[in-house]
């Protein structure tokens, strides 16, 4: 399996342009660029709803 996805692996992290664009969002150095890469969502977050209650302030 490794022999397969190596490949695409390296092109999506190790470019220049993807190197390029990681230190253009101030990822410095290759580890940063590939974790930041990595952990990244490919597509837009849903809104997420607040798990606080607002509740009226109480005076004391």
């Amino acid at each position: 399996m490794w022999v397969r996805s190596e490949p695409v692996h390296d092109v999506t992290y190790f470019t220049p342009e993807s190197r390029a664009r990681a230190h253009g969002l101030c990822c410095r150095g290759g580890w940063m660029g590939y974790v930041g890469m990595r952990a990244a969502r490919s597509r837009p977050s849903p809104p997420r709803r607040s798990s606080r209650r607002s509740t009226p302030s109480i005076p004391r």
